[in-house]
């Protein structure tokens, strides 16, 4: 739950239950996080954008893989597989 930063409207993710458990598992065990709320390192978004390109390039992708990409692919997954959300 939270604040769109550029509209300021509330926003709540709904998460399914292995990333819940995940979370859980990880919460407070990695010091180098940027904050206390964060479950996970946040991370450099260059360095991310560089992995997914690596993934990409050994899974011969024909478009590069950056984050927007990854996001919305999962998104497109989650609705076909009927996620429930």
């Amino acid at each position: 739950m939270g604040n769109r930063i550029k509209t300021g409207v509330a926003y709540v993710v709904k998460l399914l239950p292995i990333a819940i458990e995940l979370i859980e598992k990880y919460r407070g065990t990695d010091e180098k996080k940027d904050s206390p709320e964060c479950a996970f390192p946040v991370g450099e978004y260059n360095a991310m954008r560089l992995s997914l390109g690596i993934i990409g390039r050994k899974c011969n992708c024909r478009v590069e893989v950056i984050p927007y990409l990854a996001r919305h692919a999962f998104a497109v997954l989650a609705i076909l597989k009927r996620m429930l959300l």
